[in-house]
């Protein structure tokens, strides 16, 4: 038979420990870095070290988010670019920190609109969450370059969107660089991946990490809602 760890736990926590001897970053906060870890750990890659990238007013602001009383039954609402980050999400610790995510790429009047104007569905997307949604406050790109092109565009013109944060990684050769490089220069909290590496595996992965602060921070134990 062969000699191989079969417990999940097991596995994830020596994952954790070979990629924490490795990571040699010191410019990064402890919570900055299981954000990091848990990219990491997500690609088996560690060029992200290098690549990941987070403002230092971030985290103050997603805790700003996650801890300001709300209305009863009133969410935070999260613009995601795909349904495969809305699926990557976990759920479970989504309803404890009070978050609903919702994606309108996929949306009818979204794909509609998209067609007759020539745009994509991620311009589109962002277009419609500015308008009607006025107070989603995380966005989350994992996919499209354009999407947070078109965000950046509405942050410098509309003052109200200064008070959101933005995880901006998407993937690609085309825009993806540049995109990020215009997010960085927004005076708004932001998590980016630099270059052209990213994508919605990467979005779920740093989601997941706060995510997993924001458990932590509002009491809840974390072994249960692993």
């Amino acid at each position: 038979m062969l000699d191989y760890i079969v417990s999940p736990k097991q596995i994830e926590e020596k994952s954790f420990s070979i990629i924490k001897d490795n990571i040699k970053r010191n410019d990064l906060t402890q919570e900055e870095l299981e954000i990091l870890y848990r990219v990491v750990h997500t690609t088996a890659d560690f060029s992200f070290e290098r690549l990941f990238q987070i403002s230092s007013d971030f985290l103050q602001r997603w805790y700003e988010l996650i801890l300001t009383p709300r209305a009863y039954n009133k969410k935070l609402l999260a613009y995601v670019d795909t349904k495969m980050i809305k699926a990557g999400v976990s759920k479970f610790k989504s309803d404890l920190a009070g978050i609903k995510l919702f994606c309108p790429n996929e949306y009818k009047t979204v794909v509609s609109l998209a067609q007759k104007q020539g745009l994509t569905r991620a311009i589109v997307g962002i277009d419609w969450t500015v308008e009607k949604r006025k107070n989603t406050k995380i966005f989350v790109i994992g996919n499209s370059p354009t999407a947070l092109f078109r965000l950046c565009e509405h942050v410098k013109n509309n003052g109200q969107l200064n008070d959101i944060l933005v995880i901006g990684v998407p993937v690609g050769f085309v825009g993806a660089k540049e995109s990020k490089e215009v997010l960085k220069s927004l005076r708004i909290p932001y998590v980016v991946i630099d270059g052209e590496k990213g994508g919605s595996t990467i979005a779920v992965a740093i989601m997941n990490a706060l995510l997993n602060l924001a458990v932590k921070k509002l009491g809840f134990d974390y072994e249960v809602a692993r």
